[in-house]
């Protein structure tokens, strides 16, 4: 996570000779996104869930990874398209 925060920085910095913010995205929600799938396993194991159940929840938590590297990378696309704009 820290990585990919000082990544973005250095993206923005570079006016424009680097590349990778797709990369830098991916770090900076590589830790909460850890910490909800640790937890969301921890809760399905201890609630012996149906195999039904455990698909479903896999779906849904694939789709929440991708949303938040999604929304990491617009976040971090629009902060440094805006300051790259003159005032």
């Amino acid at each position: 996570m820290v990585l990919g925060i000082l990544y973005a920085v250095a993206i923005h910095q570079s006016q424009g000779r680097l590349r990778g913010l797709t990369c830098a995205a991916i770090g900076i929600s590589a830790l909460p996104i850890s910490i909800v799938g640790l937890l969301a396993g921890f809760l399905m194991a201890v609630m012996h869930s149906e195999v039904v159940f455990v698909g479903i929840a896999g779906i849904i938590c694939v789709l929440a990874v991708v949303g938040a590297i999604h929304l990491t990378y617009r976040s971090l696309e629009l902060l440094i398209g805006a300051q790259r704009r003159p005032a």
